[in-house]
């Protein structure tokens, strides 16, 4: 097809008629129902996702794509049966200024799950376009399909999970990183002192004893990677530690003492994750 603007009015006429096209999702001229609506724009329709989209079509075509490996990736991980439901919805942006511009938001978000809507744009000019929506797109899964009522630390940690991931043709490499996601590409620049408690002094990482154990008053405006670095490899490090026990705990007993339960005393496993990180900082400088 030609121009997005062309695409959508040809893809209104072809489902009118009822016909249908194979090389793209079907495309209408019409606005996403939902809050905050972007007026007039075409929708794009996977499988399982309903995407408004101004991006271009390729870019929301190969999201779209990714997003459904996902999807796959995380029923199967958490052991739910792929069945029909309603469609997931997301709102794609072609570029970071535009999503800012009409989306309410804090200022350091790339993206936000709200309203039952992914809130996203894709940059093509980025080495990795789609890890922002996948994390989102998580977020999504867990509230929607899944129902897990996570901490939030634990909330973002296993949508990092998914989506800091390696794909793979049509396959997700679970817990193996990709150095071209956030927040997998702020481990390199991680210089560790050998003593965890300096390090938080430092604001460089946030230690799992605070914030599984609920009192980590740092403020996240000013200290996001740190936050996210450590959420983030502290759920890697139980997944790879045993991957069945903790999406057994995000299921059924998401709290501390279920976690324990599961994986020993918090303490021991803070010694581990932090020679964990150490590890994955020194792999990725070198």
């Amino acid at each position: 097809m030609g121009s997005f603007r062309a695409s959508a009015i040809l893809a209104s006429i072809l489902l009118a008629v009822g016909c249908k096209t194979e090389s793209v999702p079907a495309t209408r001229a019409q606005a996403h129902r939902t809050r905050d609506t972007i007026p007039m724009v075409p929708l794009y329709e996977s499988e399982h996702y309903l995407a408004a989209s101004t991006a271009s079509p390729r870019l929301t075509r190969e999201t779209l794509e990714r997003l459904e490996i996902q999807r796959r990736a995380y029923l199967a991980a958490f052991g739910i049966p792929d069945t029909e439901g309603p469609l997931l919805h997301l709102r794609l942006h072609r570029s970071r200024e535009e999503m800012k511009r009409l989306e309410r938001m804090p200022p350091w978000a790339e993206g936000m799950y709200d309203d039952s809507v992914c809130i996203q744009y894709v940059d093509g000019s980025e080495p990795n376009p789609y890890h922002w929506t996948l994390h989102e797109a998580v977020h999504q899964l867990n509230h929607e399909v899944a129902h897990l009522a996570l901490p939030g630390w634990a909330n973002e940690g296993i949508a990092c999970l998914f989506s800091t991931s390696r794909m793979e043709k049509d396959s997700l490499l679970l817990g193996q990183l990709d150095p071209s996601t956030y927040p997998t590409w702020h481990i390199k620049d991680l210089t560790l002192s050998g003593d965890p408690a300096t390090d938080v002094r430092a604001g460089r990482i946030v230690l799992p004893l605070d914030f599984v154990g609920g009192t980590d008053t740092s403020d996240l405006n000013r200290s996001v990677n740190a936050h996210y670095v450590s959420w983030a490899t502290f759920v890697l490090f139980l997944h790879r530690k045993d991957p069945t026990a903790l999406f057994d705990w995000a299921r059924n007993k998401p709290t501390r003492t279920g976690l324990e339960s599961r994986f020993g005393p918090l303490d021991s496993l803070q010694t581990k994750w932090y020679r964990l990180l150490a590890q994955l900082s020194s792999d990725a400088r070198n």
